[in-house]
């Protein structure tokens, strides 16, 4: 019997209707150790599906990547555009990328959104889900 890839869960809070927000998120190879994009080559997903979230009050799941194929595309640090990942250093963060969230995803009038991100090879990456709660403002 084929065992069930563990699920690494990512909670967050972002003030809802927020615009050009990105997370750091940690891929893990399945048989352990950090996703590097030195070892194992930029993270990417292929098939339809991979890239997806559900919001509070939404009728259906959304194609986050917001694309054709619905895969992650390769991003740049420090300029947001959605449905976009990038590993942050191979060398010093090991394992640790850039998730640029689609602005559509975090609507004022939500209270929650739920991301997952699955690899196009459960072998090599383990699944990750992303939990935001949206608030209506953040006090700092």
């Amino acid at each position: 019997m084929a065992s069930t890839p563990a699920v690494r869960v990512h909670n967050h809070i972002l003030k809802r209707g927020s615009k050009n927000q990105s997370i750091p998120i940690y891929l893990e190879l399945a048989a352990g150790g950090p996703k590097t994009d030195a070892a194992e080559g930029d993270f990417t997903i292929a098939d339809a599906g991979e890239f997806a979230y559900y919001r509070d009050g939404a009728t259906a799941a959304v194609d986050a990547a917001n694309n054709a194929t619905n895969a992650l595309a390769d991003g740049t640090l420090g300029t947001h555009v959605d449905g976009t990942l990038k590993v942050i250093s191979a060398a010093l963060m090991p394992g640790w990328y850039n998730l640029d969230l689609p602005d559509a995803a975090l609507v004022r009038g939500a209270k929650w959104v739920a991301f997952l991100v699955k690899p196009d090879d459960t072998a090599v990456t383990e699944p990750v889900l992303i939990y935001i709660d949206l608030i209506r403002s953040i006090a700092h």
